[in-house]
């Protein structure tokens, strides 16, 4: 895409992938709800669209206006601390609530992103053999062990599905990653800066 933009063709490049827009554009526009918000440098672009989320939670939603048929949807999710250090195990706390008849089973989905909009995880309950049976409310539970995550604001998306989509939120909660890093040393930038993830590894 790059080759064919230096080669004088102009190209609109639509992502919500701000790592890709940094590197590939050299303007940018933002659209919220099909309105154009800002039009200008791909610096400034990109520092309205990270601006634009956190300004709904949970509870300023209305459960009925979200996305899926309206079953069961989230009537609570947090995280179990506001900041984390890279190491440590991040959990969030959730609670799903029936609101119409069903009955069978759900499965949730979880999707991780980084500031920048750049998809880190996404973690289905189904691929750890975890299925919810239909109740009126339940509280759980979701950790994530591994990988190490980097510092900066991540934003969580999740989902309640069955055959289809029954709640979907897209800034379901978000939580910090401090800079307090996993390795015993861990005073060069140099040796941390690359990649989305840390890992836990060894050299023998």
């Amino acid at each position: 895409m790059k080759d064919v933009a230096e080669g004088g063709r102009t190209v609109l490049f639509v992502s919500h992938h701000m790592q890709s827009v940094q590197v590939l554009c050299n303007r940018g526009m933002f659209l919220e709800r099909g309105q154009i918000r800002h039009f200008g440098s791909v610096s400034e672009a990109v520092d309205c669209y990270v601006s634009s989320f956190g300004k709904k939670t949970l509870a300023s939603v209305d459960p009925d206006s979200r996305r899926g048929t309206g079953e069961y949807r989230f009537t609570r999710v947090v995280p179990s601390k506001e900041v984390f250090t890279c190491g440590e195990e991040k959990s969030i706390d959730f609670t799903i609530s029936r609101r119409k008849d069903y009955a069978g089973q759900l499965f949730i989905s979880l999707h991780l992103y980084s500031e920048l909009g750049l998809e880190i995880l996404h973690c289905d309950s189904r691929m750890v053999s975890i299925w919810f049976e239909a109740q009126d409310s339940q509280d759980c539970r979701f950790s994530l062990r591994s990988p190490w995550l980097k510092p900066g604001q991540y934003r969580v998306e999740m989902y309640i599905c069955s055959s289809g989509v029954l709640d979907h939120i897209e800034e379901a909660c978000y939580f910090e990653v401090i800079p307090l890093l996993p390795y015993p040393a861990s005073g060069n930038d140099e040796a941390t800066q690359g990649g989305v993830v840390f890992g836990d590894f060894a050299f023998a």
